[in-house]
């Protein structure tokens, strides 16, 4: 965990709390041993407080309940990381969703309710790592 943590702090495309977590969870989602839905490891207080230290030390938002409290999220499988998140009290999570951008795939949201009345969408990319005015420097995926 400390080699990870240490790995992510200094990659440079590791810009956001967002990223650090799903680099976290994505890397237990492919190292979990399925089918038994054991843990290959338990994320420790002390990986959680390194991931506070270094939101705090980069100046990046906190992240929002909404993102990373989903039930799969939780599952033992994945370490316990989400609930240390949770349940710490480093200030890791935040209800405001004002600075909430992002459809997480497993919301209530289907094609018929984005895209099925007159609306308007609008997608942002704050990145300051890319130049978002060239094509394919930034971009999405809508499933």
């Amino acid at each position: 965990l400390k080699t990870l943590s240490t790995f992510l702090e200094k990659s440079p495309l590791v810009t956001n709390s967002y990223i650090f977590y799903d680099a976290v969870f994505c890397w237990l989602l492919d190292k979990s041993l399925f089918p038994t839905n054991n843990p290959f490891v338990t994320i420790t207080n002390k990986f959680v407080t390194k991931f506070s230290d270094i939101m705090k030390s980069k100046g990046w938002d906190p992240l929002p309940r909404e993102y990373i409290d989903i039930r799969y999220k939780t599952e033992v499988k994945y370490g316990g990381f989400t609930a240390k998140i949770l349940n710490n009290g480093h200030n890791m999570v935040t209800e405001n969703k004002l600075n909430y951008n992002r459809i997480v795939s497993t919301s209530n949201n289907n094609h018929s309710k984005l895209f099925g009345r007159d609306q308007d969408i609008m997608f942002q990319y704050k990145q300051d790592a890319f130049d978002c005015q060239r094509e394919g420097h930034c971009g999405f995926t809508l499933r």
